[in-house]
């Protein structure tokens, strides 16, 4: 039987441009809960993600986006009176030409801003768990009543409990996260570092830091053990790492999770760091690709296990990727704002954004 993750946090459409231009290069589901889900179900978990989207075009297209590759979408379309996320990611050379990317929460055709994340209900929660009730694991990337009420029914029920913060928000639903969670995984460039650890469980904590790799430490109580470094796994071809963080999160639950927290807290030094090393390589594989989940549309899934096999032995390169460019139509199409007539058009790139009504 294929191990479950639940998951709920940001889940939107991203939208792929390169440089200034306005065509997409490519329009995927992103989020980090999207990229990790969606990245657990191509390695064969049953993923089951947990979001309020709207049924509009870009919830359309998240939702037939997952579908293809295997993910559970009945939980996508939770009660919801605000459309569908969107993120703006721009891919452009930085000032010694390597690739470098931003993402904008602005649509570059009216100025106008993007729909935002909203958290899910705890009455959304409690339907979930309800019919979902022993996943292997529960991730999140949003603190929010309803995924803390959802993070501590699977924690009771033995699951892996994985928070991926992008900020701190609310302190006392930061704090209730924290006492929850079995792993912690952060960016530096987020966060210097967490406050003392509040949970009496072992508790693994990772701190990724760029090209440099990631450092993590356990920590139970009031004890917590020293910082390890663990190197990058350089790309075949830097392209965009956007995702890579994402993917490195698959790739340890992908050996860590499978078998709920029971199988996290008898995991052995040395089967951690394996399992470190495979996400790392994972994510070095899709920096090699346009977009956080290129590498998925653009390489089966035997391709793929042996780019990643090559880059973790590290004997020989993997054969050269091709880009393949793929054009989607123009933003217009799923912006809010540019969908209404007399909006659509009025302000160009680089003009103060007007406030989306939708």
């Amino acid at each position: 039987m294929n191990p479950v993750i639940v998951g709920t946090g940001l889940i939107a459409m991203d939208v792929v441009l390169r440089g200034e231009a306005q065509v997409p290069v490519r329009r995927c589901t992103g989020g980090t809960c999207g990229n990790v889900l969606a990245s657990l179900a191509y390695l064969g978990w049953r993923a089951v993600p947990v979001a309020r989207l709207a049924n509009d075009r870009a919830g359309e297209a998240v939702q037939k986006d997952l579908k293809a590759w295997g993910v559970e979408t009945r939980f996508l379309r939770m009660p919801s009176t605000r459309p569908t996320p969107i993120v703006i990611q721009r891919l452009l050379a930085g000032p010694g030409g390597e690739p470098v990317h931003k993402f904008s929460w602005t649509c570059p055709c009216c100025g106008s801003w993007l729909p935002r994340y909203t958290a899910i209900a705890k009455a959304a929660a409690a339907q979930v768990v309800a019919e979902i009730d022993e996943p292997a694991v529960f991730f999140f990337d949003r603190p929010s009543p309803g995924a803390i009420a959802m993070a501590t029914a699977y924690s009771a029920a033995g699951a892996l409990v994985v928070f991926e913060p992008s900020a701190n928000g609310d302190p006392r639903t930061f704090e209730a996260a924290l006492k929850l969670a079995d792993i912690v995984k952060y960016s530096d460039q987020r966060m210097a570092a967490l406050p003392r650890h509040l949970s009496a469980r072992k508790q693994l904590e990772i701190q990724t830091l760029g090209r440099s790799g990631l450092r993590y430490r356990f920590a139970k109580g009031s004890r917590t053990t020293a910082w390890k470094l663990l190197p990058s796994i350089v790309a075949r071809e830097l392209v965009d790492s956007a995702g890579a963080g994402d993917w490195s999160t698959a790739g340890l639950l992908h050996h860590v999770g499978r078998t709920g927290r029971a199988g996290f807290e008898s995991c052995k030094h040395e089967e951690l760091e394996a399992a470190l090393h495979y996400g790392q390589a994972l994510a070095a594989w899709t920096c090699s690709f346009e977009g956080a989940r290129g590498g998925m549309y653009e390489r089966t899934v035997r391709q793929f296990r042996k780019d990643v096999t090559t880059l973790i032995d590290g004997s020989k390169q993997p054969k050269a990727v091709v880009q393949l460019p793929r054009k989607d139509g123009e933003l217009a199409g799923i912006c809010p704002s540019c969908a209404e007539p007399s909006r659509a058009g009025r302000v160009s790139r680089g003009a103060r954004p007007v406030r989306s009504v939708a």
